[in-house]
């Protein structure tokens, strides 16, 4: 990607602006069907403007599922 931080940056850049990278992205992120992780990871996800995020710190925790 480069020699010095310059030129790291330089292409990072480029890559974030890529448009085929972010329909790309964009589909991986796009639903809860492609979230990964386990049931207390998923349980805390929610929808903010269309993105999955993590709640906010200081939520309650839901007790574990027994199964």
């Amino acid at each position: 990607m480069g020699d010095s931080e310059e030129d790291r940056q330089y292409v990072y850049k480029l890559y974030l602006l890529d448009e085929k990278e972010r329909q790309e992205d964009e589909a991986i992120f796009k639903n809860n069907k492609n979230a990964i992780g386990d049931k207390v990871f998923l349980r805390n996800l929610a929808s903010k403007s269309g993105r999955l995020s993590a709640r906010k710190v200081g939520r309650p925790r839901q007790p574990p599922e027994n199964n």
